[in-house]
This record gives C-alpha cells, structure tokens and sequence, in this order.
C-alpha cells in the first residue's frame, strides 16, 4: 500500500481510497481542492504553491507538506524501483535524479514549511492540478515512512490514513 509502488488501476482505487491528494477529481472530471486549501500558481505556469489545509494522520501526526515532498522524492529514487516515477517528471530536476543524473536535492518539490508546498515545473504544465490527484502524487506519513522502511507491507499500526470519513 506505497503509492510510490503502486501500479495497477485497483492498488490505485484502494489507495484513493485511503489517502487523499493535494487534489481529486469530482464527479465532472475536474479537479478541486482535496489536502490543499488554496493553490496558487505563478504567471508563467511553472510553479505551485499548494497550502495544506489542517488534517490529521489516522494516528493523529498532523499532514504536513513534508509529507508530499517525502513521497515524490521517493518515488523518484532510483533506489525504489517505482514503476510510474515518470508521472512525476514534470518536476525541474524529477527526471534527471531518478535516471541517475541528477540530485534528490534539485528535484522541484520542497515544503518550504508544514503548511506550504511549492512546486517547480520544467515546463507550464495546464493539466498539473489533474496530476496531483494520480496515486504517484499522494503523500504518505513522512515519520512514519523515515523510522520504519517496511511501514507499507502492514496494514498493523504502521500504516496510517489521511483520508477522513467524511470525504470518503
């Protein structure tokens, strides 16, 4: 249950199911706002700026946007072998580090602090809102995901949830 590792229609259902985006897409096909209150978006279309909207993990951390950079920036190592990493190289520098070329340090996503995401693209990118609700973009528990590697092969106490029931 990674989403860093998912990559099948169904693993991808049950994750949305169990973790929400910076984003998802409603019942028109668009996206709205999910784990992020606000966006913001530069002039020229390369850079987001998501806040997080206040939340809890199902253990009660709070959702920080650490969280969401942990997460990319997993996915994106080549170390992890994730399988729809491309999804995520619309990021400056997501593309270069997990083939290898590149630094974790220079990809495009950094929580400048618990609340605010930003996001620099290679290239505007009119569609990004839409990619934020894919699987590869949800965050996971960056606590718990740093002090236990397997945290995804247990649905025990190590896996938390940030989805509440009242958005499912």
């Amino acid at each position: 249950l990674n989403p860093g590792l998912a990559e099948d229609s169904t693993s991808g259902t049950v994750l949305r199911n169990v973790l929400e985006g910076l984003t998802r897409i409603n019942q028109d096909g668009k996206p709205e706002k999910a784990m992020a209150e606000d966006i913001k978006v530069s002039e020229d279309g390369k850079t987001y700026t998501f806040t997080i909207r206040d939340a809890k993990w199902s253990n009660g951390d709070p959702v920080i946007a650490q969280d969401f950079e942990y997460a990319w920036k997993w996915a994106l190592d080549p170390a992890n072998n994730s399988t729809y990493a491309y999804q995520l190289y619309y990021l400056e520098g997501a593309e270069a580090f997990n083939t290898g070329k590149g630094e974790k340090d220079a990809v495009g996503v950094k929580a400048i602090d618990e609340k605010t995401l930003e996001v620099k693209l290679v290239n505007p990118t009119p569609y990004f809102e839409e990619l934020t609700a894919f699987y590869t973009y949800l965050p996971v528990n960056s606590k718990i995901a740093e002090a236990n590697p397997d945290w995804a092969t247990d649905a025990g106490e190590n896996f938390t949830t940030n989805r509440s029931e009242e958005r499912r």
